[in-house]
């Protein structure tokens, strides 16, 4: 039963005797509910695999709004994260000619790119107890990250 201040929510246990993982069955049920349910907001705790960063990537593309968390100390940490960067893009390794400006600017031919929008436009990072850090926009926060730049936060 959803807390009284969801107000009319419904709650949808992640669990089918047909699949073989907890996190199989994660994202099965994070499919089915935009299929079935066709909500406006879906809420998801702890997105934890490279399957369930997949079906969140979906359910953003079909138009609903995506509440999710995933273990991480902070926006580099998804970087690293071989199977949740793609929440925050995905990268790729790109080859810079000699007349681009940014091999021209940087003196780097090889260069790490985001290779997609992120599935969230906005992060927020639990730096402790009493603070977050927000990042307004991811995608501009991974490019920095990804240049070594400041990233804007508030």
């Amino acid at each position: 039963e959803p807390h009284k201040s969801a107000g009319r929510s419904l709650k949808d246990m992640a669990y089918s005797r047909k699949t073989r993982s907890r996190s199989e069955a994660r994202r099965e049920a994070m499919t089915r509910v935009v299929e079935n349910m066709t909500p406006k907001v879906l809420v998801v705790d702890e997105i934890g695999t490279q399957g369930e960063a997949s079906a969140a990537r979906t359910i953003g593309e079909r138009g609903v709004q995506l509440v999710a968390t995933a273990h991480g100390h902070n926006i580099f940490d998804l970087l690293a994260n071989t199977e949740l960067r793609d929440l925050v893009g995905g990268l790729v390794s790109s080859t810079l000619g000699d007349d681009n400006p940014r091999y021209k600017e940087t003196g780097r031919k090889n260069v790490t790119e985001r290779s997609a929008r992120p599935v969230f436009s906005t992060l927020v990072e639990l730096r402790t107890p009493f603070s977050v850090a927000v990042h307004l926009n991811v995608a501009e926060s991974i490019d920095s990250a990804l240049l070594g730049t400041p990233m804007l936060v508030q």
